[in-house]
C-alpha cells in the first residue's frame, strides 16, 4: 500500500534542519519497515512566487566549501557568517547584528580582528557555558535546562544546548531530565567495580504516540558501542518486572509495579538473577 503525505513546516528563518524519526518496536518485522518507509520517501523543491528570500544565498554545497576544519573556532566563526543572512535573531529587540560585525562576522564573511586571540576566547566561552545555571529542579537530582528548543536573547542556554543537545525539541514535546546530585561531571564513567541502578515507581505515564527512554552516549556526543549492541532501554524493549513478567509490549499487561534497569562495564557479567541482559 502506497501512501501519500502532505504537510507545511513554517520556518521562520530562510535555512533549517529537518530530523524524521520512524518508530520501531520489538516486534522482529518494524525495522524492515521503518527501512521501506524511509527509503521511499522523496524530496522536491517548489518554487515559490511570495515570501521569496530577499537577497538570501540559497544554501547549497557552495555554502561549506573551503572551511577545511568546522571544529576549529576559525571554522566555527567562518560558518556562522555565511548562514547568518539566512538565519536572523528571531528576538529583534536584542538584534546582536552589531556585536556580530565587531566580531568580525559581516557581508557573508568572518574577519578576524586583530589581536584576537580565538583559543583564549574559546575556552572563556566554554567557561561561561559551563556556568549557566539556568535549570529547573525535577526532584532527587534530576533536573533539566530552561529555556527549551526556543531561547530568544538568552544565548547562553543555546550554545549550551547547541554543544549538549543540538536539535532540542521545546518542552510542549519533550523532557530532558539530566542527573547531577551535586557533583557537576553527573553520570559520566564507571569502573569495573560501579554500577548504576535506575529505580522506576511504575511505568512512566506517557499518552498514545509518546515515549520514553534511556539512552546512553559518551563525552562526544555518539552511542557508546558495547558487545550487547544495547544502545537504549525503553518502552519499546524487552525489560521485565522482577517476577519476569514483561513491562511493555507481548505477555505485557496492566500490570504496574516498580522495575529497574542496570548501567554497568561491558567488562563485567550481569548479576545472574537479572531477568534481561
Amino acid at each position: 500500500m502506497k501512501v501519500s503525505l502532505a504537510g507545511i513546516l513554517d520556518l521562520p528563518v530562510y535555512y533549517g534542519t529537518l530530523l524524521i524519526r520512524v518508530e520501531v518496536k520489538n516486534n522482529g518485522t518494524d525495522l524492515t519497515y521503518a527501512t521501506q518507509i524511509v527509503n521511499s520517501c522523496t524530496l522536491a523543491t517548489v518554487p515559490r512566487t511570495e515570501g521569496m528570500s530577499n537577497g538570501v544565498p540559497a544554501l547549497s554545497n557552495s555554502t561549506f566549501e573551503g572551511i577545511s576544519n568546522f571544529f576549529s573556532q576559525a571554522g566555527i566563526l567562518e560558518l556562522t557568517a555565511r548562514i547568518s543572512l539566512g538565519c536572523p535573531p528571531l528576538d529583534t529587540a536584542s538584534d546582536p547584528t552589531a556585536q556580530l560585525q565587531v566580531a568580525g562576522l559581516y557581508g557573508g564573511q568572518y574577519h578576524r580582528p586583530d589581536g584576537v586571540n580565538l583559543t583564549a576566547a574559546s575556552a572563556e566561552t566554554s567557561a561561561v557555558i559551563g556556568r549557566d545555571s539556568n535549570n529547573q529542579d525535577l526532584g532527587n537530582g534530576w533536573s533539566r535546562i530552561l529555556p527549551a528548543g526556543i531561547y530568544g536573547s538568552n544565548y547562553v542556554s543555546r550554545a549550551l544546548i547547541a554543544e549538549v543537545g543540538y536539535l532540542e525539541l521545546v518542552g510542549t514535546e519533550v523532557l530532558y531530565p539530566r542527573y547531577a546530585a551535586g557533583d557537576s561531571t553527573g553520570l559520566m564513567s564507571l569502573t569495573t567495580s560501579e554500577a548504576y541502578l535506575f529505580t522506576f515507581a511504575g511505568k512512566p505515564p506517557l499518552r498514545s504516540t509518546g515515549f520514553w527512554s534511556l539512552t546512553m552516549y559518551n563525552s562526544d556526543g555518539f552511542l557508546v558501542q558495547n558487545p550487547l549492541d544495547i544502545y537504549s532501554v525503553s518502552d519499546r524493549t524487552n525489560i521485565t518486572y522482577p517476577n519476569g513478567i514483561p513491562v511493555y509490549g507481548i505477555g505485557g499487561g496492566p500490570e504496574d509495579q516498580p522495575f529497574q534497569i542496570i548501567v554497568q562495564s561491558a567488562a563485567v557479567s550481569p548479576p545472574a538473577n537479572w531477568t534481561q541482559k
